[in-house]
């Protein structure tokens, strides 16, 4: 069975053409400026059941298809029955699909947001006592979804969705009047980053209800999970879903920024706390329920280009020549290589292949293949290759580094934070020893800590910037609570605006007027780290001591 089309997907792509059709533009541009606008709003590669749009092959020796202004030259042609023959059935064949089901208002088969009645996770879904617990769960039988959700724990520990199920079937058995909040993730198309997110949240939360069963002097907490695939338009949709229950408090969200972007307005709207533990983008900044976690990407872009300034003065890297690759799907990436360069361009005796000679742009419509790159590599004597990836196609990149021919091995190769990740050392192998990134934390005790915790194979940044996102909102509830104040979520926010701070495990969380974490405050705050691989995991290097501070 065919998956099905989103009603927005379909409808979009209607609004689109027929104005441009009935515009008296061609039927073949028609529908591409309508597939252009959909990949522009992320529909294309995010959007279930977008691939079965119509696709129009046409003739090149035949004149393109334009409507007439004078309807009996539209009578009197055969070309023209043929194409409103092919509109019509595009027409009807989008009322079939939605008539007959195919058609889904969420855009899936999968309910896309759990409290602990539906499994969103795709490989969690075979697990027979998941199930049986997220059907109890669903009844409210949350003695019974305990019992099921701690088997299935039990056996997979290191699973951040199921032990958020077990802690919400644990706060609505043992609490009249659990706390809740939300978090929006891309389970559905990056699940190992989604849940590099998740494992923060739900480390914070199993502390929380821990100390609660044994004292209980404040309240349970319960976690609103939700799959946004990283889309924008997903994003705005699960943020509308949030907003409208009103037992929702705060929201720690989104990963990409993309996602952040689309939902800030939903929030400020809504009046709503969102953190978002991953997200770079400035432009989320400055509307008064928004919180960044982490800075903006320039302070990263510094700390590489120190590095590789650094290097060029211990003459360990000689007559420095930079290529930048980058994947224009990720506009945080797209402007991290840009500050990148603009940094670089301002240091002696670094060089670069420019864009006219040769444009690094790895997103797939390019097909732009590794071997191509790196004969661009050799022919223009590169020894510096910098990529900064899309997000949700970590794999892509990796592959870059994975390709590497043994005359390339002395390359030095770098990239953004997006690349601490799991999926990097499975995918490149061997190919991304010696990769040096920048993070925006590192710390050895409490990484042995997390990894104790969660016995996985790689701790990264998203797990403790998400566990102090979520320990911000509940602190900040907490204080509501010793002030005699009721749990709303314009008073959380008034609380999170009022000089507050947290120690986390990411040093003093702090926000300035603009909702983004200000560092400058305490030198030992400045976590930022240069990190590199080795032997299939990263470790620090020194941290840079002439980049600026956080």
């Amino acid at each position: 069975m065919k998956e099905p089309i989103a009603v927005r997907v379909a409808l979009r792509f209607l609004e689109v053409f027929l104005p441009n059709f009935l515009g008296h533009k061609s039927l073949e541009e028609s529908l591409t400026i309508a597939r252009q606008e959909l990949k522009l709003h992320q529909f294309n590669d995010d959007a279930a059941g977008s691939s079965l749009l119509p696709l129009l092959i046409g003739n090149p020796e035949e004149p393109p298809l334009i409507l007439p202004k004078n309807k009996r030259l539209l009578r009197l042609s055969s070309r023209w029955k043929q194409a409103l023959l092919f509109i019509l059935s595009l027409l009807v064949t989008l009322s079939i699909l939605y008539g007959g089901g195919v058609f889904s208002d969420d855009a899936s088969k999968y309910p896309e947001i759990s409290l602990g009645e539906e499994i969103l996770l795709e490989t969690n879904r075979q697990d027979n006592s998941l199930e049986r617990g997220r059907q109890a769960f669903k009844n409210q039988e949350y003695k019974q979804a305990i019992q099921l959700f701690k088997k299935s724990l039990d056996r997979l520990p290191n699973n951040p969705e199921i032990r958020i199920y077990y802690n919400n079937a644990r706060a609505a058995y043992q609490d009249r009047n659990p706390l809740k909040i939300a978090t929006s993730v891309p389970l559905g198309n990056n699940p190992e980053t989604a849940q590099e997110i998740l494992r923060g949240i739900a480390l914070f939360q199993q502390e929380l209800n821990d100390e609660q069963a044994k004292n209980p002097e404040f309240h349970f907490l319960q976690v609103v999970v939700a799959n946004d695939n990283n889309s924008a338009v997903d994003a705005e949709d699960r943020a509308k879903k949030f907003v409208k229950d009103p037992s929702i408090l705060a929201v720690v969200g989104h990963n990409a920024s993309a996602a952040s972007e689309a939902a800030k307005d939903i929030y400020v709207q809504g009046k709503i706390v969102a953190i978002s533990p991953t997200s770079f983008s400035q432009k989320i900044s400055g509307n008064g329920y928004i919180y960044k976690m982490v800075p903006d990407l320039e302070t990263f872009a510094t700390s590489l280009s120190e590095y590789i300034r650094e290097q060029t003065e211990k003459l360990i890297i000689q007559n420095p020549t930079n290529l930048i690759c980058y994947d224009n799907r990720s506009g945080d990436n797209y402007n991290f290589a840009q500050k990148y360069r603009n940094i670089l361009l301002g240091q002696q005796f670094q060089q670069f292949v420019k864009d006219e000679d040769f444009d690094c742009n790895i997103e797939p419509k390019n097909n732009l293949d590794e071997q191509e790159i790196y004969q661009k590599i050799a022919q223009y004597q590169v020894n510096i290759l910098m990529v900064a990836p899309y997000i949700n196609d970590l794999k892509r990149a990796a592959n870059i580094f994975k390709q590497r021919p043994a005359e390339q091995l002395n390359l030095v190769i770098l990239g953004s934070p997006s690349f601490q990740s799991y999926l990097t050392l499975a995918e490149g192998k061997q190919g991304v020893e010696n990769l040096v990134i920048a993070v925006p934390w590192y710390d050895l005790k409490q990484d042995n800590y997390i990894h104790s915790f969660w016995q996985n194979k790689i701790n990264v940044w998203r797990t403790p910037m998400s566990y102090d996102a979520t320990k911000v909102i509940l602190n900040a509830l907490r204080q509501l609570s010793q002030q005699g104040q009721k749990f709303d979520r314009e008073s959380l926010n008034q609380v999170l605006r009022n000089d507050f701070s947290i120690e986390g495990m990411t040093g003093t969380v702090r926000f300035d007027e603009n909702g983004v974490r200000n560092m400058n405050n305490n030198p030992d705050d400045r976590r930022y780290l240069i990190l590199q691989v080795k032997n299939g995991q990263f470790v620090p290097l020194a941290p840079i001591k002439s980049a600026g501070p956080v």
